[in-house]
């Protein structure tokens, strides 16, 4: 059930492209006690900065799919978390089979020699399957 207190902003809509000027695929959800986001796409930190909203409050990233235009902003929001930031809530990373090892993967493609990442919050990674209730 959604309580009162629930929004939804629609951070980013676009496709990978930027058609339209619009962002990569991002929503942030935040309720009384909690708050997320469902996808992070390449653009997404960015476009949460322009928006005004401190990333360290998030408390976990739930990902439709491995398109860069869904999850290609991890890398980024991560690192951010971590030198900047320095995020010390946890975190939890809920996406597809395989979501830990596709993270990672990203990360050092994009910046090579930065895995482990050990970073100073605890980061949590749970996967899911088509049809699995999530529980946050």
């Amino acid at each position: 059930m959604i309580d009162t207190q629930t929004k939804i902003q629609f951070i980013g809509t676009g496709d990978a492209f930027g058609t339209a000027g619009r962002k990569n695929t991002c929503f942030h959800i935040t309720t009384s006690e909690f708050s997320f986001l469902v996808d992070c796409g390449a653009s997404s930190l960015p476009a949460l900065n322009e928006y005004g909203i401190d990333t360290n409050s998030i408390d976990a990233i739930v990902l439709t799919h491995f398109h860069g235009d869904h999850f290609g902003g991890l890398p980024f929001f991560l690192l951010e978390a971590k030198h900047l930031k320095q995020r010390t809530r946890p975190l939890t990373i809920i996406g597809p089979d395989g979501v830990e090892e596709m993270v990672y993967n990203a990360l050092e493609s994009l910046y090579p020699g930065t895995t482990p990442l050990e970073p100073s919050f605890e980061l949590l990674f749970k996967d899911y399957e088509a049809g699995d209730n999530i529980k946050l």
